[in-house]
């Protein structure tokens, strides 16, 4: 009996002390296509992307997306047809081709092709409170008990425009 106590107290505490809530707005840098040279500005940043192949061979399968941020930043290098995601962005190289019209010559009279993106950054949100309240404190085995999380926004952007994940 005392044992099943000592497992209900444990419980509790790990309840209110180990879960965390977490909340992000996702902000979509770019989703389509772009040129292998155009420069895209957001929220103060500046993004910019090389596409590496061999160009003899021709074959854009096998090529991989060189992702940097303002310049001085090697955020992220990704594989023809993969993402490369973490908790502060997820980067999509879906695609590439010379048939598209943002297809274009580099400086070195090479054909680059139209490159297929998409670009999305997490911002974490601080201001997000958490309250836990149960429905009892002790009960025995086979006996349930409710919790109860609730969440108050304090930051301007609405709830449903953020993805809230729960660890505990």
């Amino acid at each position: 009996m005392k044992r099943i106590f000592f497992l209900g107290i444990l419980l509790s505490i790990c309840i209110l002390i180990l879960p965390t809530i977490e909340a992000t707005k996702d902000i979509t840098i770019i989703n389509g296509w772009t040129s292998y040279n155009e420069r895209i500005e957001k929220n103060n940043n500046v993004y910019t992307m090389h596409l590496l192949y061999n160009v003899e061979e021709n074959n854009i399968e096998d090529s991989i997306l060189r992702i940097k941020r303002n310049d001085d930043e090697l955020r992220m290098i990704v594989k023809f047809g993969e993402c490369a995601k973490n908790e502060y962005y997820e980067y999509c190289f879906l695609n590439a081709t010379i048939k598209h019209k943002k297809a274009s010559i580099d400086n070195n009279g090479v054909l680059q092709p139209a490159i297929q993106v998409s670009l999305k950054e997490f911002k974490h949100l601080s201001d997000l409170s958490v309250k836990r309240s149960f429905s009892q404190r002790d009960f025995k085995k086979q006996e349930t008990a409710t919790v109860t999380i609730t969440l108050e926004n304090k930051e301007d952007e609405p709830v449903e425009k953020r993805r809230i994940e729960y660890y505990g």
